[in-house]
């Protein structure tokens, strides 16, 4: 068995991200109005939503088996505390994500089984700043940045990025794109068990690039917000596909 991805960011693998995707290979679950943040300000996480994942492999360009991604949030002193494991509980990863009272992500801690034990990941972010989080398959970079609906418009930012040992500033760029529901019908981004509630919310598109020489772009995610939902509804990297399933809101 091989690696799903053999490339990370910059071409660059840490032996903890190959062996996760191993142990994903192993173990894949088989399931078939003004300046606000993207969510709405006023609505809070649900206690729980889960998030199928489908991931490409690079040498076959085949697409491996779903993961469904279960997320539990409850309320703390710092704010809101996500735990993130597969449905089955069965996979090498998992996650903890703390967020502010705004839902601004501020630091993650990311588990990877290894030989001989568990390898833990602490992460810090600027709140102001858009998330990428290292060394996980799990869906979970979040925008921190807030968006105006209805509104295109486009932002650079300076943000830390880790590959191994090594890390240093990346210029990035934030896009926002209003979308019509009947726009994306045909781009697989909804579900359809979401597609009856999003007829009278507004929606908005977002990509976040890598800026490389002579203003070069490289995409790292693109997302679709839904307003009143507090969790991107889809989301796209080069390896990865994920869709909200369900979620109480």
């Amino acid at each position: 068995m091989y690696s799903l991805i053999k490339t990370v960011y910059d071409h660059t693998l840490s032996y903890v991200f190959r062996y996760s995707v191993c142990l994903l290979c192993c173990f894949s679950v088989l399931c078939t109005k003004g300046d606000i943040f993207a969510w709405d300000a006023s609505t809070e996480f649900s206690s729980s939503w889960q998030v199928r994942s489908h991931y490409i492999d690079p040498f076959t360009h085949r697409q491996n088996p779903p993961v469904i991604w279960e997320f539990r949030s409850e309320r703390n002193r710092e704010g809101y505390l996500v735990r993130i494991q597969d449905v089955i509980g069965r996979l090498g990863c998992r996650m903890e994500l703390m967020f502010s009272d705004d839902r601004r992500l501020i630091r993650s801690t990311t588990y990877n089984l290894m030989r001989g034990g568990e390898k833990v990941f602490h992460e810090a972010f600027d709140p102001s700043k858009p998330a990428v989080i290292n060394n996980s398959l799990i869906p979970a970079e979040w925008i921190n940045v807030p968006l105006e609906w209805g509104k295109t418009m486009t932002r650079e930012y300076k943000i830390k990025r880790q590959i191994g040992p090594a890390s240093f500033l990346k210029t990035v760029r934030l896009t926002f794109e209003p979308v019509l529901l009947s726009g994306i019908l045909n781009e697989n981004m909804v579900t359809s068990a979401l597609m009856d509630d999003l007829n009278d919310r507004r929606l908005l598109l977002v990509r976040l690039e890598n800026v490389i020489g002579d203003g070069g772009e490289e995409i790292i995610f693109l997302q679709l917000w839904a307003e009143g939902i507090p969790f991107w509804i889809y989301e796209k990297t080069s390896s990865r596909q994920s869709w909200l399933l369900s979620a109480k809101y």
